[in-house]
């Protein structure tokens, strides 16, 4: 797996421990996985049952003040809106 900084994740087993955590609170959320200084959050977009894709929300890592929770409620209301349609 290809590492694009410090943080990012390359080991398989704690990968999947990550995505494990994902699907448990329905969210992921990284800072600094992908760019430095870059915090992301995302949520599911099913369609029907099925997993069909993600809708994210990124920004510098300050911008989020050590986390998302402020910005899921909006960002879950426009991913039940895609879906919606």
């Amino acid at each position: 797996m290809a590492r694009f900084t410090e943080r990012t994740v390359t080991d398989p087993d704690l990968l999947e421990q990550e995505l494990l955590k994902v699907r448990a609170q329905g969210y992921a959320w990284t800072v600094g996985e992908y760019d430095t200084g870059i915090a992301t959050v995302a949520v599911p977009v099913f369609l029907g049952r099925e997993p069909y894709g993600s809708l994210s929300l990124g920004g510098a890592e300050e911008r989020f003040r050590g986390a998302p929770e402020d910005r899921l409620d909006a960002l879950r209301q426009a991913a039940q809106a895609l879906e919606r349609r």
